[in-house]
């Protein structure tokens, strides 16, 4: 996910609103006992920042939330 300008909190409660919003849901109606959710790595990116250096470190830390043992965000 992209967030145009954000301030650094302000993307990090919006992650955090998702997850929460995913955590809590009822997933049932989609098969019995179903549980889903989320793990992700928030960066925050300056003008001249390349994409793919970016996306790289996005990566890394949506890595380290799964390493660290999933449904988490590391910033």
């Amino acid at each position: 996910m992209l967030l145009a300008e954000p301030q650094a909190g302000a993307a990090l409660a919006v992650i955090e609103r998702l997850h929460q919003r995913i955590q809590s849901h009822d997933w049932s109606c989609c098969a019995p006992g179903l549980a889903i959710t989320l793990s992700a790595g928030l960066v925050m990116v300056t003008p001249g920042d390349a994409f793919e250096e970016a996306i790289a470190r996005a990566d890394a830390k949506l890595y380290g939330a799964k390493r660290a043992g999933r449904n988490r965000i590391e910033v």
